[in-house]
């Protein structure tokens, strides 16, 4: 043996005589295990929460109501309950966390995942919409018994709406005794005016949706919201009755049908059953709940005995009536669940004492809500301003003016908000915001726009997912549409009554239809025949008709390789470049590109062309209507209050303060509509972090004078500095 040898053997005998103390040993095992048993990083919560926080988190147990006021803290006090859960031995798996949008699902888990050092794999997150079809409804499809449904979006359901209105009038054309004997050219002027009668497919969906979301007969949701259509009951009621079976039939589910399944599937023992394993339950933004979506929390919570119920929100802040959102869930909630234990989370660490104080004042108005004063955080500022103008050419002067002083002291653009009650309709007030646009883009502000046209509205996002529903499913129910969008768009020589002609005669009644249209022979037989049959007065372009189609049934690979090849083979991009190729309009045209790019940026998650067309039936609401591809610039934020919830800025401006447009003249008429346009105003004064303008005309574009809004004019004179501009 080598000394080298010896000398090795030695130290390695040396090493394995070696001997621990037995304590530290013991420690090094006990602490591996309890990593295993517990992999999380340990929060000190004292340090990170303030008392009332605390007090939430270090009681997570039975049926818990968490009031709390804006800027408080709420989405802290959910994520953190949820890595306590975790903490404390809840497998992921059994815990739910319902949001009203899936981005804040998304990012309270990324948030979770900070917190702990490890990502919760396993924890049921999103809208009650995604959870009851990606949990349950899928899930349980033969129990619903519509097992390859279609998820319509809520244009789409207007669409179908819409189809429904049609046949109603075609039906009332062939049975009425007093067109039987019409001249069938007058059929078509005849059809408008039948249809003019209905009510638009737009009203009819919120009362379909209002029927089911609050639970109430058709009769009393019209003489409870929709008075104006009364004397329609009978349109009505025969348009939900079409609409209801006709969807049922072609297995179309409007957001509304996922929760009405996933609510009754909960009556189902097997569905039960498998619930049980959710014992955590955090609900946010309770005040937003409608009835089934109360029901359906009721439901899982008497599942199991030994659950938590976490339900936050702030009935101030219930702003979304119109959407069916009851905020008396909210104040009943000790009287819907059993042994409920109460908090509130009052600290404000938004805002200014001052803009608080305000706040606190306005609501206070307000009779049907959780009595609650909001503490502030900060130290004392200044306090907001009362802007009266002239008239509204002043108003628009002065706020342009005050954008740029504020952002010349230092505040970025992406800080600063103009918040409007409504950014659409005919009201002489929007106007000025036409105005204000002008006056911003005159003086080189850069700005956004929330809440006016979203993201999937605009046109060209419309054309290519147009395309890409037709290649999807020629024969769907919207199909006939898209095929329409795509022909007079798209199709050089082919209008909507021929486009229409090719889809009822050829692509409805073929079994390969791409076959028969992409195929120049196949497609020219079917139309000289139809043509000699009358169906045609002249022949359709059909090489135009073919090369679209060609493209179209080539189109393989991942989503964004579909929308790629529509833009590298001249579909989409010819028609962007014929349009905006002079100069002036090149930056919209590189705005359209860049919208493209966005989009085919969001498809690639999704392995199948079906897998994004029902996400972004889902989801599409969600995603912002002016996102661009690396937008870096600083830009004000023009926003409806409603698209504002949530947010924050350092400094809001809030102008239009006139009676009749804030609050809406038809909120006056009852004690419930008029409490909710508080809110309204509540919720915008309490986005602001530091300087608040609330601003008003004296007088309308006619010289007619106004009169300033009841929210204002009812607040305590002291709590404002009012200022006067009329140079």
């Amino acid at each position: 043996m080598t000394k080298r040898q010896k000398k090795d053997t030695n130290s390695l005998e040396v090493w394995l005589n070696r001997r621990s103390p037995p304590r530290k040993v013991d420690n090094i095992r006990d602490s591996f295990n309890e990593k295993q048993k517990n992999p999380y990083k340990k929060i000190d919560y004292k340090r990170v929460l303030n008392l009332e926080q605390q007090k939430v988190v270090s009681n997570l147990t039975g049926n818990m109501l968490v009031k709390s006021g804006a800027g408080t803290g709420k989405t802290r006090v959910i994520t953190y309950s949820v890595a306590r859960l975790l903490e404390m031995g809840a497998e992921p798996s059994e815990i739910m966390l319902v949001t009203f949008t899936n981005k804040a699902a998304k990012e309270m888990i990324n948030r979770v995942k900070e917190l702990l050092g490890v990502m919760p794999v396993g924890i049921t997150a999103g809208t009650f919409h995604s959870i009851a079809h990606r949990v349950f409804l899928k899930r349980f499809k033969k129990k619903i018994k519509f097992e390859n449904y279609t998820i319509m979006n809520t244009s789409q359901t207007n669409d179908f709406i819409d189809m429904c209105i049609d046949d109603a009038c075609n039906n009332e054309l062939l049975t009425n005794e007093a067109y039987a004997n019409i001249d069938p050219e007058e059929e078509d002027e005849i059809f408008k005016d039948i249809k003019d009668s209905y009510p638009t497919a737009n009203a009819i969906r919120q009362i379909i949706s209002a029927r089911v979301n609050c639970n109430k007969t058709l009769k009393n949701v019209i003489q409870w919201k929709f008075q104006e259509y009364g004397a329609q009951f009978d349109q009505i009621y025969e348009i939900a009755n079409r609409y209801t079976n006709k969807k049922m039939k072609k297995f179309m589910f409007d957001f509304d049908d996922l929760l009405f399944f996933w609510n009754r599937l909960l009556d189902d023992a097997d569905v039960k059953e498998f619930a049980k394993k959710f014992k955590y339950i955090l609900v946010d933004e309770y005040q937003d709940t409608n009835y089934i979506q109360d029901e359906i929390i009721q439901k899982l919570s008497k599942l199991n005995e030994e659950h938590c119920l976490l339900a936050v929100g702030d009935d101030a802040q219930s702003i979304y009536a119109f959407r069916g959102a009851d905020f008396r869930n909210f104040l009943n909630f000790k009287d819907n669940f059993e042994n409920v234990e109460e908090f509130t989370i009052s600290i404000n660490y938004r805002s200014s004492p001052e803009i608080l104080a305000l706040a606190n004042d306005s609501i206070n108005h307000n009779k049907f809500q959780f009595p609650k004063e909001m503490k502030p955080n900060k130290p004392g500022l200044h306090k907001p301003r009362l802007i009266i103008a002239k008239n509204n050419y002043k108003l628009v002067d002065y706020l342009v003016e005050k954008v740029k002083n504020v952002h010349a002291n230092g505040i970025p653009y992406e800080k600063i908000a103009i918040l409007f009650r409504a950014l659409k309709g005919d009201k002489p007030e929007i106007q000025h915001y036409h105005r204000l646009i002008f006056n911003l883009t005159k003086e080189d502000i850069p700005y956004e726009v929330r809440g006016g046209q979203t993201f999937f509205e605009k046109m060209h996002i419309r054309d290519i997912l147009a395309f890409l529903r037709f290649r999807y499913d020629p024969k769907g129910m919207f199909a006939k549409k898209y095929f329409a969008r795509i022909a007079t768009k798209y199709i050089e020589g082919l209008g909507k009554t021929n486009s229409d002609k090719i889809y009822d005669e050829i692509i409805i009644k073929s079994k390969a239809p791409f076959d028969v249209i992409s195929n120049p022979l196949s497609l020219t037989r079917k139309i000289d025949l139809l043509k000699h049959k009358g169906v045609f007065n002249r022949r359709p372009p059909v090489h135009n008709i073919v090369r679209i189609m060609k493209i179209l049934l080539s189109l393989k690979g991942t989503v964004g390789d579909m929308i790629k090849a529509l833009i590298q083979r001249k579909v989409i991009y010819n028609v962007f470049e014929g349009k905006y190729k002079e100069k002036e309009q090149e930056q919209d045209f590189e705005k359209k590109i860049n919208d493209i790019k966005l989009l085919i940026e969001m498809t690639t998650r999704f392995r199948t062309l079906g897998e994004f067309l029902n996400h972004l039936s889902l989801n599409e609401s969600e995603y912002d209507q002016n996102r661009t591809i690396n937008e870096k610039e600083s830009r004000l934020v023009i926003s409806t209050i409603h698209r504002a919830k949530g947010l924050e800025w350092n400094t809001v401006f809030m102008p239009m303060l006139t009676d009749g447009f804030f609050p809406d003249y038809l909120s006056l008429k009852r004690q419930e509509d008029l409490e909710e346009e508080r809110r309204i105003f509540y919720v915008a004064v309490t986005r602001t972090e530091e300087d608040l303008y609330l601003a008003s005309a004296e007088l309308d574009d006619d010289g007619n004078e106004n009169a300033l809004s009841q929210f204002v004019d009812e607040l305590n004179k002291k709590l404002y500095e009012k200022i006067y501009i009329d140079d």
